[in-house]
């Protein structure tokens, strides 16, 4: 959530979950959302690529331990080259729980956590065998190279004109749209 916010920034903070970027965007602050953890896979270098500070908000919970792991993986594998931030403050959940709690002083309260964030180095990046061997639902399409471009004998048809006509007005796959 938030992609086109952010492409023109040169920090933003990740979050887990669409309240939490909305939160963020009220007070126009550049926030990436994520519908969780499994989801920093869409995440690819073009949409961060003026961005040299990450941040990320880290849960005090198992979910955000994960949360944490796998955007800082995500950056690495990515081949990110500024700096990562792990942002948080003891008793709250969450941005939105943050403003929620004073409103009024949520800006002042955030930038304070944004000054005091901790810097995390950023890992080797993951090897495909290293996803084989720490996947606990390892599935061989993670290997498998998305078909690009599509070949013209998979638009044949009826279904190949409807293809034909809704690819230049839509973000879509044709592959996935097939």
């Amino acid at each position: 959530y938030g992609l086109e916010r952010i492409k023109k920034e040169h920090w933003c903070i990740f979050v887990e979950g669409e309240s939490d970027s909305i939160t963020l965007w009220y007070k126009n602050l550049p926030g990436l959302g994520f519908a969780g953890a499994n989801s920093l896979g869409c995440l690819q270098l073009e949409h961060i690529e003026l961005v040299n500070t990450a941040f990320y908000w880290k849960e005090p919970d198992k979910g955000g331990d994960t949360f944490a792991k796998k955007v800082v993986q995500r950056l690495s594998d990515l081949g990110f080259t500024g700096k990562c931030f792990e942002l948080s403050i003891d008793g709250i959940k969450d941005v939105s729980e943050l403003y929620l709690r004073d409103p009024e002083s949520f800006t002042l309260v955030l930038a304070q956590a944004l000054e005091n964030a901790t810097l995390i180095p950023l890992p080797s990046p993951t090897t495909k065998t290293e996803v084989i061997e720490n996947s606990d639902d390892f599935d061989i399409e993670d290997l498998t190279p998305w078909p690009s471009p599509l070949n013209k004998s998979a638009r044949y048809g009826v279904v190949g004109q409807i293809i034909d006509a809704i690819e230049p007005h839509t973000e879509a796959d044709p592959a996935a749209m097939l």
